[in-house]
């Protein structure tokens, strides 16, 4: 292997595990927590490129500690768009 092949591996190992870390605290902050709600925002603002208007999913969340959060599912950290959950038992 060459030394540019394993220098391209070991960023792609390690861009890997740094966002691995970044999801995991995310999902760390509703550990413990409850859903209490759900919902289905409707966003007009930012229809698609057909003018169906954005859908997102949202979660309300109680914390073990009274706290409150509320979870919108985006297709990405930047909240380009709503996103879809794949629910399943385990």
């Amino acid at each position: 292997m060459s030394a540019a092949t394993k220098s391209a591996e070991a960023k792609l190992d390690e861009r890997t595990k740094s966002q691995q870390a970044y999801v995991l605290e995310e999902l760390k902050k509703l550990e413990g927590g409850k859903i209490v709600a759900i919902g289905a925002v409707i966003e007009d603002e930012f229809a698609d490129d057909f003018g169906w208007p954005e859908v997102w999913p949202v979660l309300h969340v109680l914390l073990p500690n009274g706290t409150k959060l509320e979870v919108s599912v985006s297709q990405d950290e930047e909240g380009n768009g709503p996103g879809h959950l794949f629910i399943g038992a385990i």
